[in-house]
């Protein structure tokens, strides 16, 4: 027995089990085994005539048991586990069988006194010794009936015995997607509860336009091929032909672009419904990345007017890279108009993704240019201010904006803000499910900048298309905590084989002796926003998938 596994008070045996079965039964055992377990019908009259032919064998009592059972006849499968229990009260895979019936049809408590409260020294009685796919099999129904009651502690300690007795076998791969199944769903149950207070702002377009199928009437034609590449194959001289146009007839081309983004979206949506075409569909990212490159301050009004457009509409265009695609531009527009920011942020009825990117555009201001780090922190302080001097503004207040732009002024280390912080906490407007408790909030505050807070700013617009400024972004310094959760997760056999990466993966080889636990699909990725598998609590992006 390995080390780390309890006294279980029998000696455990890894050879080929002896059941004592003559040459001809072992042959026969192997014949239906497959079948049986691979609820294949046709086995159905062979495993029959197996059970007449040899009624003092519960082992082929227990192939009818299992094929019922893969073929849904319930009721059969029941009625044969309940004749295997009176005609063989001491053969333990009927137990075993039997317990997990009881647990799967609702009645979990008759699974501890059926396996001898899972002691596995009585249940092996004068054999002595068990094979360790019995002994798996006997965990693996404690397990099942702990998660029955709740305890789901203490059904990962069967597990974690499971992984060292016989790693990789199948009752564990079942048990283990069970087990991430419910940390999952504990996760889940707990943002849940968080949610009920969070806050969310109903948005629409707060600035409308006509809709049109009509393409906007361009200044130069070389701008028609915005409409002709992705972001991401745009060529080089195609790239230099448009940054040669006149300035100003450019910039007034690119807000027209912008624009079309929104008058025309009744018609992108419904000529693309079926698919995405990225080449035809990524001239709004284009315009931004040319609009940081060659615009001026008052190009920053058509940008805005794009995020008063509302949740679908900016959603269609940018989803995941919302981020990505925009902070650069109001970085770049808005830096010498900070007055019109903090209005824009405080306009009714936004969607909360453009008010937070004007928020880190702000805060990276404080960051690239420390001279007007105060000013910077004079905006968060005013826009805090507004929302807790206006509580029950439905319009404005928005959880989702207030505490991810909280985070911005904790990663600047803005202790000045604190009082602010801590009131808008204490408030609601910045939920656990966030970043944590408060505790967990000052904890942030007190630690040192961290340089790869510091997003690094694209050199000219081919940087911008090419990602090349990433690179130099620091690395994320060390953080005690988190290094201790990521040993933790590391060491976490469970959450690791869930979710590493799929060319690990490495198919079963083994299938279960006489019964197949039922094995939940558990997906392997995990949205930033969605709670975080290990069952903390917390969105993903800001507990395991933290970067």
């Amino acid at each position: 027995m390995p080390p780390s596994l309890p006294d279980i008070g029998v000696k455990v045996n890894y050879d080929i089990a002896d059941y004592g079965y003559t040459p001809e039964q072992d042959e026969l055992v192997q014949q239906l085994h497959p079948g049986a377990i691979k609820g294949k019908r046709q086995y159905l009259p062979r495993i029959k005539k197996a059970v007449e032919q040899h009624p003092n064998l519960p082992v082929f009592k227990n192939f009818l048991y299992v094929l019922y059972r893969q073929l849904g006849r319930k009721e059969d499968a029941r009625r044969v586990i309940q004749s295997i229990r009176e005609q063989h009260p001491d053969y333990l895979m009927g137990k075993i069988s039997y317990a997990i019936d009881a647990i799967d049809g609702g009645k979990p408590e008759e699974a501890p006194a059926v396996l001898e409260q899972f002691d596995l020294k009585k249940l092996a009685g004068q054999r002595k010794e068990l094979h360790f796919t019995e002994v798996l099999k006997v965990w693996y129904a404690a397990a099942r009936y702990h998660l029955e009651l709740g305890n789901l502690d203490q059904a990962e300690q069967y597990y974690e015995w499971m992984e060292e007795l016989a790693p990789d076998s199948e009752e564990g791969e079942a048990l283990g997607s069970i087990i991430m199944l419910k940390r999952m769903q504990k996760g889940l149950e707990q943002v849940k509860e968080h949610r009920k207070l969070e806050r969310w702002v109903e948005s629409f377009p707060t600035y409308s336009v006509a809709q049109s199928s009509k393409p906007p009437a361009l200044p130069h034609p070389e701008l028609e091929a915005l409409y002709q590449y992705s972001w991401e194959n745009i060529p080089e001289d195609v790239i230099r032909e448009i940054l040669a146009l006149p300035r100003e007839s450019l910039r007034a081309g690119l807000r027209l672009i912008l624009e079309d983004s929104y008058r025309r979206f009744t018609y992108f949506t419904r000529k693309y419904r079926k698919e995405w075409v990225a080449d035809e569909l990524s001239f709004p990212i284009h315009a931004l990345f040319f609009l940081r490159e060659v615009g001026e301050p008052e190009d920053l009004d058509a940008l805005l007017n794009l995020y008063r457009q509302g949740n679908e509409i900016l959603e269609y265009w940018f989803g995941d890279f919302f981020e990505e695609f925009n902070w650069y531009a109001i970085y770049e527009l808005g830096q010498g108009q900070l007055d019109k920011l903090q209005a824009f942020v405080l306009e009714p009825s936004l969607y909360y993704f453009p008010r937070l990117i004007v928020s880190k555009a702000v805060a990276q201001l404080a960051i690239h240019q420390p001279a007007r780090r105060e000013e910077a922190l004079d905006w968060f302080r005013a826009v805090f201010q507004y929302h807790l001097d206006h509580p029950d503004d439905e319009t404005r207040v928005d959880t989702a904006f207030l505490g991810w732009s909280a985070g911005e002024v904790l990663d600047l280390c803005a202790e000045e803000l604190w009082p602010l912080i801590e009131q808008m906490y204490e408030k609601g407007f910045i939920p656990r499910t966030y970043m944590g408790d408060l505790d967990e909030l000052k904890k942030k505050l007190e630690k040192p900048f961290d340089q790869h807070d510091k997003k690094p700013l694209p050199r000219d617009i081919f940087e911008h298309y090419e990602g090349g400024h990433h690179s130099r972004r620091a690395e994320r310094a060390p953080d005690p905590e988190f290094e201790a959760l990521a040993r933790k997760i590391k060491e976490d056999k469970l959450f690791s084989k869930m979710f590493k990466p799929q060319w690990e993966e490495e198919p079963l080889e083994e299938e279960p002796e006489y019964w197949e636990p039922q094995q939940p699909a558990v997906s392997q990725k995990v949205g930033r926003n969605e709670p975080c598998p290990c069952g903390s609590g917390k969105k993903y992006k800001k507990c395991c998938g933290k970067k």
